[in-house]
């Protein structure tokens, strides 16, 4: 079977010291989970983008959680943002990570995203099922 990939992305998105559940998609409203699709069994890429203009220096992270993860919920770094000066709309960066993660096809999973600040951004996660 191919691989296939899901998609969030969050627009304005505020980013703090707690996780907050990625729920869009452009500029359609979207369940905060997804079911895995019968046939796949590992989460075997994950794409973290976050786009900031705030004056901030944060480290980024990605949750991913929920009943069709076998091994618990797992968490990834995603984009440093360090300013230089009074620097704004200068950051913006993706984190590829390559993964092996065992699920449960039928099973639900969400995505959520937190800072070591709080900033707001433009925040991009896409994983990839095979």
């Amino acid at each position: 079977m191919p691989s296939t990939t899901i998609a969030r992305t969050e627009t304005g998105f505020s980013l703090g010291t707690s996780f907050a559940s990625l729920d869009n998609l452009l500029n359609s409203s979207l369940s905060s989970s997804f079911v895995v699709p019968s046939g796949y069994s590992r989460i075997v890429r994950i794409s973290f983008g976050v786009a900031t203009d705030d004056v901030v220096e944060s480290c980024t992270m990605l949750r991913i959680s929920g009943n069709a993860m076998t091994d618990s919920e797992q968490h990834f770094a995603g984009p440093s943002m360090n300013t230089i000066g009074s620097s704004v709309g200068a950051f913006n960066g993706t984190v590829h990570h390559e993964v092996d993660l065992a699920i449960r096809a039928g099973s639900s999973i969400e995505l959520a995203a937190g800072a070591t600040a709080a900033l707001t951004a433009e925040v991009m996660v896409v994983i990839t099922l095979a």
